[in-house]
C-alpha cells in the first residue's frame, strides 16, 4: 500500500471512530434524561406509567452505549497509550535507534489524530521528548530512542560516595620537617 491510500483508510478509520463517539455521547444523554424521567415519575405515583415503549433506532448498536470513549477520562486526562509521551516514545522506538527530526514525530502526533493549541507545535514535541526516560538529544530538533540505562556496579564507583550519616575522614598527609 502506498502512503496515500494509508493515509486516507485512516482518515476513514479515524472518522467513523468520531461518529461512533457522537452516536454515543447522545444515547449516554438519552439515558440521562430517561432515568431522569424514570426519578421524577418515581416520587410522583399518582400519575399512570407510559404506555408507549421506548425503542432504539435499528442503526444504533446496543454495545455503543456501555464502550468508552477513547483517550478521555472523566478527569480529563487522557489514556496512557494515546498521550503525547506514549506516541512519541513508540514514534522514537520504531525508528531502532536512528535518530529523528521533532518535525517527523510532529507529523506523526498528526497522523494519529493529535493536535496542540501551541503556537510552534515542533517545540511542543521537543519539551516534551526531553522528559522521556530513555530518549537523548543528538542534534537541533533531532532525537533518538537510546534505552533506559540501569546503572552497573562496574560503570559506579562507590568508594568515592560516601554514605548517608557516615563521617568522612581525610587521608593523612605526611609531614615535611
Amino acid at each position: 500500500m502506498d502512503e496515500l491510500r494509508i493515509r486516507q483508510g485512516l482518515d476513514t478509520a479515524l472518522a467513523m471512530l468520531k461518529e461512533v463517539d457522537d452516536q454515543r455521547d447522545i444515547l449516554v444523554n438519552m439515558i440521562d434524561g430517561y432515568q431522569a424521567l424514570l426519578r421524577i415519575r418515581g416520587n410522583n405515583t399518582s400519575q399512570p406509567p407510559p404506555t408507549q415503549q421506548m425503542t432504539m433506532p435499528i442503526t444504533m448498536v446496543p454495545a455503543i452505549a456501555n464502550a468508552k470513549k477513547p483517550g478521555k477520562r472523566k478527569g480529563g486526562g487522557v489514556r496512557k497509550a494515546n498521550s503525547w509521551r506514549a506516541l512519541i516514545k513508540e514514534k522514537l522506538q520504531a525508528e531502532s535507534g536512528q535518530s529523528i527530526l521533532s518535525k517527523d514525530v510532529w507529523a506523526y502526533l498528526q497522523s494519529r489524530g493529535k493536535t496542540t493549541k501551541a503556537k510552534d507545535p515542533i517545540a511542543a514535541v521537543d519539551l516534551t521528548a526531553r522528559d522521556i526516560p530513555g530518549v537523548k538529544k543528538t542534534g537541533p530538533r533531532l532525537w533518538k530512542w537510546v534505552g533506559i540505562q540501569e546503572p552497573t556496579p562496574s560503570t559506579t564507583n562507590h568508594a568515592q560516595e560516601p554514605a548517608v550519616g557516615k563521617k568522612v575522614e581525610a587521608p593523612a598527609v605526611p609531614r615535611v620537617s
